[in-house]
């Protein structure tokens, strides 16, 4: 295998499957409320599709770890397939919203559910020692979210929110192609098995090694053994529950604000855009200040976007407050990796990672559950404020993790 071409590879998969998530989450409320579903239960139903996403998470993790035929690469062909088939089918059912709404959600579930073998790609390109790029993909990856979000805000205004079933078919068909031209993952079983170290698909050193089970046996649970790290991810897990609230209901709150389908693309655009410069440059901020206290002000960046969302009075303010993108989302999926990383011990640091990784899954799952209920009893003001207090509640639970002695 060639590195480099191998890095341009996995650049465009994660770029895609970056794609799909704005496609499919980025206008999920748009397009289901044009099949006449209550915002209530679009929040619900988001919820339901992103706990099953989770749930097939670790199924297929499990799938993929222990059967050489259905490895990462054949169980990713199989999703996209039936992602396209499902798309593809979307536009010849939208006078069947019940059964529009279950194919729209299984876009959405596969989606989700791709992200622990995307995760299995980078472990076979460790054991291969090959070198490739993370802080590079995640950049390209936020780029193509940014692209395709302009560019799907602008369809949907001109041709309306039927056209982004052919987007989901598009994004579906590319990924497939990619998926298809990845190496073949003969030996992985075996390499993976020894101790490796390198990179995850996140940007987290992977650090494999034997443990000794007896004494395993003998160590507190993990909550007592890092209990600043406990109270921190918990803190970021509630402020991930704000976050998806927010990217469920950026439509309704551009809306409020006087804007279209065009400014709610250009939103998440700039959002995506300005969360590149914090991925590739985090190596150098962390000389400045450790993980822990990055996290921190990440929490308090997005404490203070909840706050500013609840007074914007028109277009451009939330095109401003998506600009804190860079301090907000961006610092913080690389500061949650580093955070685990520099936490916890070596034994235990694959553990680390998989929690940190958890607080998007349970934050999406929560979020659209408890934005449903609120919107549904108090508008998008009630989703606003709520938001704001749910935010800056995780934050002061980061806050004491922060400061508290390990």
């Amino acid at each position: 295998m060639n590195e480099k071409t191998e890095n341009i590879k996995y650049c465009f998969l994660l770029g895609t499957h970056t794609m799909m998530f704005c496609v499919g989450f980025g206008y999920a409320t748009s397009y289901l409320q044009n099949l006449n579903v209550p915002d209530g239960a679009i929040g619900i139903s988001i919820s339901i599709f992103a706990l099953l996403g989770a749930l097939f998470q670790f199924i297929l993790g499990r799938v993929a770890d222990k059967s050489s035929r259905w490895n990462f690469k054949n169980l990713l062909i199989l999703l996209v397939s039936v992602q396209l088939a499902s798309s593809i089918a979307l536009p010849f059912l939208t006078s069947f919203s019940v059964i529009s709404t279950i194919l729209f959600g299984l876009v959405l579930l596969l989606t989700y559910s791709m992200l622990p073998l995307l995760n299995s790609v980078s472990f076979f390109y460790a054991a291969c020692n090959l070198k490739v790029d993370f802080g590079i993909a995640r950049g390209v990856g936020s780029m193509a979210y940014g692209v395709i979000s302009i560019i799907l805000g602008k369809a949907v205004t001109s041709f309306g929110t039927g056209c982004i079933p052919f987007f989901a078919a598009a994004v579906a068909l590319a990924l497939l192609i990619e998926a298809s031209l990845l190496p073949s993952p003969a030996g992985y079983t075996a390499a993976k098995n020894k101790p490796t170290s390198g990179t995850n698909a996140n940007g987290a050193d992977i650090i494999s090694s034997e443990n000794d089970s007896s004494n395993s046996k003998k160590q507190r649970p993990l909550i007592f053994r890092y209990p600043a790290f406990m109270l921190m991810i918990f803190g970021v897990t509630v402020v991930m529950v704000f976050h998806n609230m927010n990217i469920t209901y950026l439509v309704r709150i551009i809306e409020k604000a006087g804007g279209n389908s065009t400014n709610l693309g250009i939103a998440l655009g700039i959002s995506a855009v300005m969360e590149i410069p914090s991925l590739l440059f985090y190596g150098k901020l962390s000389k400045h200040a450790p993980s822990r206290i990055l996290l921190l002000i990440s929490c308090g960046v997005f404490s203070l976007k909840a706050l500013l969302f609840c007074v914007a009075g028109n277009v451009t303010t939330v095109y401003l407050i998506q600009g804190l993108s860079i301090g907000a989302f961006g610092l913080l999926a690389a500061a949650k990796v580093y955070y685990a990383h520099d936490t916890f011990d070596e034994k235990d640091i694959v553990t680390g990672q998989a929690l940190v990784s958890m607080t998007e899954a349970v934050g999406m799952v929560m979020g659209s559950f408890f934005g449903g209920l609120i919107i549904n009893a108090s508008g998008i003001n009630g989703v606003l404020w709520g938001g704001f207090a749910i935010c800056a509640t995780g934050t002061a639970f980061a806050a004491i993790g922060a400061f508290k002695k390990h």
